[in-house]
C-alpha cells in the first residue's frame, strides 16, 4: 500500500511545504487499478521547524509526497526517510491531485522553492 501526502491548507495544496501544519495522505493500493482505500489527514505541531516534518511523514508511512513550493533542504529529509518527491506543482485540491498522480497526468517542474530567507526564521536554516 502506497501512503501518498500532500500539504494542505483550506483543501488546497499548500505552496509553502515548511509552513504546513497539515497533511491529506491518501492510502492507495499497489495493484494496477491505484484505487485509494483511505483518507486520513496527518498534523504537525505547531512550531515544528520544517525539517521535523519529515520523521512525521515517516512515522505515518508516507511513501510519496506531492509538493508545490519546497525547498533542497526538506526534499533531502524526506529522501533520508524514503520518501519520493513530487514538486513545483501548481494549486489544485489534494484529491485532484493525487488522482492526476495515479493516472499519469501530474507534471511537477521539478523547481524548488529559492526564497529560504523567508523560511530560515522558522527553522533556523537556509536549506528548508
Amino acid at each position: 500500500m502506497k501512503q501518498i501526502a500532500v500539504p494542505i491548507h483550506d483543501d488546497q495544496l499548500n505552496q509553502h511545504f515548511g509552513k504546513s501544519r497539515l497533511f491529506r495522505v491518501f492510502s492507495v493500493g499497489d495493484s494496477d487499478a491505484d484505487l485509494i482505500a483511505g483518507v486520513r489527514d496527518v498534523s504537525v505541531p505547531p512550531g515544528s521547524a520544517c525539517h521535523s516534518i519529515a520523521p512525521a511523514l515517516a512515522q505515518a508511512g508516507v511513501n510519496i509526497v506531492l509538493a508545490g513550493g519546497i525547498g533542497a533542504g526538506a526534499v533531502a529529509a524526506l529522501r533520508r526517510y524514503g520518501i519520493e518527491t513530487v514538486t513545483g506543482l501548481a494549486s489544485a485540491s489534494a484529491s485532484d491531485l493525487v488522482s492526476a498522480f495515479l493516472t499519469g497526468r501530474l507534471q511537477g517542474t521539478g523547481k524548488l522553492c529559492n526564497h529560504h530567507h523567508e523560511h530560515a526564521h522558522e527553522c533556523g536554516s537556509k536549506s528548508c
